[in-house]
């Protein structure tokens, strides 16, 4: 566990949780994380599929570890729901959707 201040004169806690363990905790959402330290970004893999969650905003941290438990489940739980919304609306027929927007002259 490290701690820190941030610029604010805040304590920050990293508690330092490994990918196995932050997949362990989100593991009812069917969602792994992916990416590698360094990047800089991590993202969701639904374990169903296979695929990333790629309309889901990914996680934009240095590491894992800046995260806790908890930041971590909700993060998953959005992904889930923007990945169930999608695959909700795939399953009806219906007519391609056309967006008109209003011109200005």
């Amino acid at each position: 566990m490290k701690v820190c201040l941030d610029g604010l004169g805040e304590v920050c806690i990293f508690l330092g949780m490994t990918k196995k363990q932050i997949n362990a905790a989100i593991s009812h959402f069917n969602l792994e994380v992916a990416g590698k330290a360094g990047d800089g970004c991590y993202y969701f893999i639904d374990t169903k599929t296979g695929k990333a969650v790629s309309e889901a905003e990914p996680v934009w941290i240095g590491s894992m570890s800046h995260l806790n438990k908890s930041q971590w489940i909700e993060e998953a739980e959005t992904a889930a729901k923007v990945r169930d919304e999608i695959v909700y609306l795939d399953t009806f027929e219906h007519p391609a959707i056309v967006v008109l927007r209003p011109r200005v002259y």
